[in-house]
């Protein structure tokens, strides 16, 4: 009598968890997938240049210490670019800029840095720079690394 209950209830369950899962699944396009991966560039890239786009910061330990870039951002424009936000696709990466408005010709600093802890394997990270509150960056730095244990 057990027997046939459990199988009874098995069924039960079975079949009470075969509702439409295509409600349950939000399909998202390709295009849309890849815009937000790689964004494309605000009109002020033109303007605002990193002296590098890609940082390769070879083999790191997980337990080693943060790891740390200096980059150098110019204004090839005529006119002030105002830097609005920086922000990464990391917690673990942090990035800064000495200035918050760079004059057409002037260079600033960008301070980048990666803490390896509890990131095993090959890394890759990005650091999106906006400027004058475009919705799109002006400027993306592309972060590698691989961490050992």
């Amino acid at each position: 009598m057990k027997f046939l209950l459990s199988i009874v209830l098995f069924w039960v369950v079975a079949l009470a968890s075969c509702q439409d899962i295509s409600a349950q699944i939000k399909i998202v396009p390709k295009e849309r997938l890849d815009s937000v991966a790689c964004p494309p560039l605000s009109p002020d890239a033109a303007r605002l240049r990193l002296d590098r786009t890609t940082v390769l910061l070879g083999e790191l330990s997980s337990d080693g210490p943060v790891s740390k870039v200096l980059l150098k951002i110019s204004n090839s424009g005529d006119k002030d670019l105002k830097i609005s936000r920086i922000t990464t696709t990391c917690s673990c990466v942090a990035a800064l800029s000495d200035r918050l408005v760079i004059k057409p010709g002037e260079i600033a600093n960008l301070r980048v840095s990666f803490n390896p802890r509890g990131h095993i394997g090959f890394q890759k990270y990005r650091v999106h720079v906006y400027t004058d509150g475009n919705r799109n960056p002006s400027a993306i730095l592309n972060l590698e690394a691989h961490v050992t244990k």
